[in-house]
Parts: C-alpha cells; sequence; structure tokens
C-alpha cells in the first residue's frame, strides 16, 4: 500500500524523485577577479509527490494533519507502483479535503502536494 512515513495513501505519485549529487556553491569578494566554489555536499534537487485519500470526514481531516505534521521531517515514500525511496525530507505540506456525497453516503477527499528533496 502507498504511504508517506507510517500514513496510509490510497494514491502516493512520487514523479521522479532526484538522486544525490555534490552542490556546489559559488562566491566571490568585491576587488578580486574571478570566483571561489565550495563543494558543500550531497542532496537532491527538490521534488514534489501528491497523494489522495478516500474515507469519511473525520479520517480525512486526521490524515490531512498528519500529513502537515510531517514537515521537517525525513521519511521513507512508498508509491502506487508501488517503488520505496528512503532519505526523503519533508520540506512543506499543503492539503485539502472535500466532503462529497457518493452513493448517497457522506465521504470526503483529501489531496496532499508534499515538497521534498532527497537527502544522503
Amino acid at each position: 500500500m502507498a504511504s508517506i512515513g507510517a500514513i496510509s495513501c490510497d494514491v502516493v505519485n512520487a514523479g521522479q524523485i532526484s538522486g544525490l549529487r555534490e552542490a556546489v556553491m559559488i562566491w566571490n569578494n568585491p576587488g578580486f577577479n574571478g570566483v571561489g566554489a565550495h563543494l558543500v555536499g550531497q542532496h537532491g534537487e527538490a521534488s514534489q509527490i501528491t497523494a489522495e485519500r478516500w474515507n469519511t470526514i473525520a479520517d480525512v481531516r486526521a490524515w490531512t494533519g498528519n500529513l502537515r505534521a510531517l514537515a521537517g521531517t525525513i521519511v521513507s515514500v512508498i508509491d502506487s507502483y508501488p517503488t520505496t525511496t528512503t532519505n526523503v525530507l519533508v520540506l512543506e505540506v499543503r492539503t485539502n479535503d472535500h466532503a462529497i456525497f457518493l452513493n448517497g453516503a457522506a465521504r470526503a477527499r483529501g489531496t496532499a502536494v508534499l515538497r521534498v528533496v532527497k537527502v544522503a
């Protein structure tokens, strides 16, 4: 089953989470010709993950709250295919939930967009 951290999801689309590569910081000083460069370690580029949850209104609201609490943590992501990616830092989480009626029953659909980066 798809999940982000220990949070189960009905659908997770992780796309292509960027792999690790050496990052370079460029600097210069006024009055000096040229530039300097520092190798500052390996990390990935920021990527985006989308997730969905269909359930009761209470469950979906708890799900969106649990996902928002992941900001600033390192998690493993299992997408819907199922491909596992470890050491993923969650930078930002945006969520939304919608109450709907499906076959005469009150249901809810929760969606989340997470901005993440792969770390060593």
